[in-house]
């Protein structure tokens, strides 16, 4: 017990009939409020505080009740002398903080006896200013126990004048706030009950169709204990005569629809497994409705079954399942003459629909493709653009053309042009095959290139001095120009016939260029484009030409290499390297068309130089025979 004051010992009652009135008293009360129902137990809680309360000489008797959520406690009952205030209406919502002192007592079941205000502990200066208010000298505080923390207090004040509280005054009124307690706590649980009741009932009629409860009997008696108001829409019954007899439910089942869920309920009973089906039923016009129903069941004591379970008007949904069946049997039929892919999705863009065009064009089979995302089959590049496209359709309901890459099943990749067009649930998209036509277009447009290429190249060589640039230009415009090259080197032999680096890509040329290779270290090579492995070099090339080769660039990241001979009067005079860093299948025919017609004006330009040289030679032969003569 917290005490402010001294010794509770002594003297308690002025004789033994007083300690029996207060224990008489305390009986009656736990007598009226065990008997007291749910409503009736905030008067019993108030005719327990003026009993006691007078009995004890209490100037006023009151319940505080703490809410811990918002940590504040109230007043909630209250009983005072005829010549003492009423504190309750004021009395709400206080800080639970000024009650800290003593939390500790009323969690371990302890009274709290302050006997002055003076003696009221340090940092209680707001509840002595509240007690002096209230006129309160000295005061008692029972706890109200309950299961997880104390539900409150029973206060006994004495106003204007103190008074000392005994021991065994106090064990009988802790006697007297556990009854109150509990009643309370009994109340508070109730109301609890009836609030969840109310929701689940609010819940239940807010269904789009009906929340129930079936029982199967032991001997074969079925009702329903439970069904809401939904249910008389769905089958044309009350609920009160489903629960006197559940028959009546099965007479408004469709009879094509009866034996199979009638077999549905007894696979369910037997292994009490979920019940879930869709039946047709007559309402109360007679009309047909389908129904969605799924329920759980559980095996009583009795050996009845009882099934808690749901009941869902799909009429509607129903309908539109049957009109988009019809519409896709419509499309489909339409569709299986076309070539062109015809896809249609749900809002999510979930295919729904593809024609059959799709296997000979994609390889994809129908069944693989229903249910995947309309961006599953795109390469990783095409997505945001894909997905800018069907943004373009959903905005724009004429339609959004658009040309991309997809995947073949294969892993190859074709061209297709996709139009959009926006649905009400979705979207619909027409794709066309366009990998013949887009061939075409990059291959005029790499024959223009070459064209241009090729003119160029010829007005250097015409026009310009034919110095150590023009090489390293004719090797970055082969290498723009053939597809899959990525870097590459071009070698020329000298008059001593070693070959020398004359241009470079992706590789340092300065290095390359102090190295000179000898036709044997460049071993046999063939008088045609050809692929080669540049890293087998089977021992032909010492350590030391290794290792410059490696600092030289990207040596050990080639995967393949095209090698074009620079060939003048049939003899090859130097070779052009053209280098792939990514795969090993790189550089096709188109490839070695492209290189070979781009090398044969490094041959011609070498041919211009040997020409200019004979010129030279010839001039300076004719200048020193002029000069004998």
């Amino acid at each position: 017990m917290w005490s402010t004051g001294g010794d509770e010992e002594g003297p308690v009652f002025a004789d033994a009939r007083e300690e029996r009135t207060l224990r008489d008293l305390i009986l009656r009360i736990s007598a009226r409020l065990a008997g007291a129902l749910e409503d009736d137990v905030d008067a019993g809680v108030d005719e327990a505080l003026a009993l006691v309360g007078a009995s004890t000489g209490a100037d006023r008797a009151y319940v505080m009740t703490f809410d811990h959520d918002s940590a504040t406690f109230s007043n909630t009952h209250e009983w005072a002398a005829a010549s003492v205030s009423r504190e309750r209406e004021r009395l709400q919502g206080h800080p639970l903080a000024l009650l800290d002192a003593w939390q500790d007592a009323f969690a371990a079941g302890e009274a709290v006896v302050i006997e002055s205000l003076a003696a009221l502990p340090p940092g209680s200066e707001a509840l002595r200013q509240e007690l002096a208010a209230q006129g309160v000298a000295s005061a008692l505080w029972v706890p109200l126990p309950a299961p997880h923390a104390p539900l409150g207090f029973v206060g006994f004040d004495a106003v204007g004048t103190g008074r000392h509280w005994h021991a065994a005054e106090i064990d009988l009124l802790r006697a007297a706030g556990n009854v109150i307690a509990g009643s309370l706590v009994r109340a508070r649980a109730a109301a609890e009950r009836d609030q969840a009741s109310a929701r689940l009932r609010t819940l239940a009629d807010l269904v789009p169709g009906a929340v129930y409860q079936y029982q199967v009997e032991a001997d074969g008696r079925v009702w329903f204990p439970y069904a809401s108001p939904g249910v008389k829409t769905l089958v044309g019954l009350d609920p009160e005569a489903l629960r006197r007899d559940g028959a009546l439910a099965f007479e408004r089942i469709h009879s094509d629809d009866l034996e199979t869920l009638m077999a549905a309920n007894e696979r369910s009973r037997v292994e009490l497994s979920l019940w879930s089906t869709e039946f047709r039923v007559r309402d109360a016009h007679d009309a047909v409705r389908w129904v969605r129903g799924q329920a759980t069941p559980e095996r009583l004591t009795s050996g009845a079954t009882l099934w808690h379970g749901v009941l869902i008007d799909v009429t509607g949904e129903r309908a539109l399942a049957d009109a988009l069946q019809e519409r896709r049997s419509v499309l489909a039929r339409i569709t299986e003459t076309l070539r062109d892919i015809v896809v249609l999705t749900d809002a999510q863009m979930t295919i729904t629909y593809v024609s059959p065009s799709i296997e000979p064009m994609l390889g994809h089979r129908v069944q693989d493709v229903l249910g995947q995302h309309v961006t599953s089959f795109l390469p990783e590049a095409e997505l945001a653009i894909a997905e800018q496209h069907v943004a373009n359709g959903f905005r724009d309901r004429d339609g959004s053309t658009l040309v991309h890459r997809v995947r073949h099943a294969n892993g190859s990749e074709r061209y297709v042009e996709t139009l959009v067009h926006l649905l009400d649930d979705g979207a619909v998209f027409s794709a066309r095959d366009v990998s013949d036509r887009m061939a075409n277009q990059v291959r005029l447009e790499q024959e223009a290139a070459f064209r241009a290429a090729l003119v160029a190249l010829t007005n250097d060589m015409l026009g310009q001095a034919l110095d150590e640039g023009f090489y390293q230009r004719v090797l970055e415009r082969t290498i723009e120009l053939v597809p899959d090259a990525q870097g590459g080197s071009m070698l020329l032999q000298d008059d001593g016939g070693t070959f020398r680096f004359v241009a470079a890509v992706e590789f340092d040329l300065g290095a390359l260029a102090a190295l000179r290779l000898t036709p044997e270290e460049i071993g046999p090579r063939s008088p045609s484009v050809e692929r080669i492995e540049v890293r087998a070099t089977e021992g032909r090339l010492s350590p030391d030409k290794l290792d410059a080769f490696a600092r030289a660039g990207r040596l050990l990241e080639i995967n393949a290499t095209l090698s074009v001979p620079i060939t003048i009067g049939g003899v090859a005079r130097g070779y052009m390297n053209l280098d792939n860093f990514e795969r090993r299948d790189a550089f096709t025919g188109d490839s070695h068309e492209i290189a070979a017609a781009l090398t044969a004006q490094v041959g011609i330009a070498l041919q211009r130089l040997q020409l200019e040289r004979d010129l030279e030679a010839e001039r300076r032969r004719y200048e020193r025979l002029a000069s004998h003569d």
